[in-house]
């Protein structure tokens, strides 16, 4: 598997999409759908990272970066298990 890519909230533009008949919050990025996967306060970097890493083992990964915390993306395609 690739890196996990890192990259500031501010730099993308989530948007919900219904799957199953449950909202769910997503993005586009390099041509990839992902749908948000878990989220972190900003004192738990290290957690974010380390989950980030375990994920990135199965499928692909993308975390944002923001003042709110940590957020962990995952491929749409791929159904991982939280």
């Amino acid at each position: 598997m690739s890196m996990t890519y890192v990259i500031e909230e501010s730099q993308i533009k989530p948007f919900n999409m219904y799957h199953q008949g449950q909202r769910i919050p997503a993005l586009m990025f390099r041509e990839h759908l992902y749908v948000l996967k878990q989220v972190f306060q900003p004192t738990e970097r290290l957690n974010a990272y380390s989950r980030s890493y375990e994920l990135n083992d199965m499928t692909q990964v993308m975390m944002t970066v923001g003042q709110a915390g940590y957020r962990i993306w995952t491929d749409f395609s791929s159904a991982v298990p939280t």
